[in-house]
């Protein structure tokens, strides 16, 4: 009953936001709500300073850590079921990204292995993050890519699977 409560508390505040015609104050009132929202019902890791924006983003499982000034967007996919997932501070999360910590192995057998994504990661639109993985700070994950193995930090990753196809500088 409450998962039913929560999922229709969080269409009609997409719906609201995306279908009414709101100025700019009303619809930057309607956002703080939702991001009110996703910190009291789904986790109280999730730093006030993170901004959900757009809609369809489904946070699964409850041990979601999301550091300081991170952005999630539209139609993002946190399944953290019987695991965890730890994002750094400063990451910015694209449009469509799937992060999960359970999958199946080579067997068939369901696995659980937590996800971490360190400081100031950018991951591009509609990259997949499959369990057990972990990412270095200061790295980019191009869009599309498929994470199947731990990236170091300081590189530019992409690929189905993701490999890594640049070193960037770490001064920046």
């Amino acid at each position: 009953m409450r998962q039913f409560i929560i999922k229709t508390g969080l269409l009609f505040i997409n719906f609201y936001i995306n279908n009414m015609e709101m100025g700019g104050f009303a619809k930057n009132v309607m956002l703080l709500f939702k991001n009110f929202y996703f910190r009291l019902f789904y986790s109280r890791k999730i730093n006030p300073t993170v901004r959900f924006y757009g809609r369809g983003i489904i946070l699964r499982g409850g041990d979601i850590t999301i550091g300081e000034d991170s952005t999630v967007n539209n139609y993002v996919i946190l399944n953290a079921t019987h695991s965890q997932i730890v994002i750094g501070k400063k990451c910015r999360i694209s449009d469509g990204v799937k992060i999960t910590a359970l999958g199946l192995d080579d067997s068939k057998k369901h696995i659980s292995s937590p996800v971490v994504i360190e400081d100031n990661v950018w991951l591009g639109m509609g990259c997949i993050i499959l369990p057990g993985v972990k990412i270095g700070q200061n790295s980019i994950i191009g869009a599309g890519a498929v994470v199947t193995k731990d990236v170091a930090s300081n590189v530019v990753a992409a690929g189905v699977p993701a490999k890594i196809i640049r070193q960037l500088d770490e001064s920046l």
